[in-house]
């Protein structure tokens, strides 16, 4: 069954995951381990200062806010898209509904050819249904 434009935007209206606070709270989750203060090596001091560092993580944590309000803002703007997008066409086949009149293998063609040349016929034929179009294929086909 084809999924609407209304199930996709019921399901990304039902999504309350936010990714970039997942990702932020396991950031923090696994920095709070590592120590403020300056590592002592054996070599030239390569280590980033607390200062540097909390500055860094502040840039990166306003670069993650801001990609949630676009996240955010593009999400309600897909909604809204999808709102105004008519649903896929409903797929039917017209012989097998003329099959279903029970007409001669001759009748059936002449109201082809009917629809061939009148497509008003088969577009009134597809809003009506059981009894109203066999009463409707009987008149266009001058049928008693």
């Amino acid at each position: 069954m084809a999924e609407t434009a209304a199930d996709v935007v019921e399901s990304l209206n039902a999504d309350t995951s936010n990714f970039f606070d997942a990702n932020l709270e396991l950031n923090k989750e696994h920095t709070s381990a590592i120590s403020m203060e300056n590592h002592v090596s054996n070599g030239p001091n390569v280590s980033t200062p607390p200062l540097k560092r909390q500055k860094i993580s502040n840039v990166a944590n306003k670069c993650i806010e801001s990609m949630e309000s676009y996240m955010s803002a593009a999400k309600s703007d897909m909604s809204l898209i999808l709102t105004k997008m008519p649903d896929p066409p409903v797929v039917r086949n017209l012989g097998e509904e003329v099959k279903k009149l029970g007409l001669s293998d001759n009748e059936e063609v002449d109201l082809m050819i009917k629809f061939s040349h009148k497509p008003e016929y088969e577009k009134y034929f597809w809003e009506l249904n059981g009894i109203q179009r066999k009463n409707f294929v009987r008149k266009i086909m001058g049928m008693p």
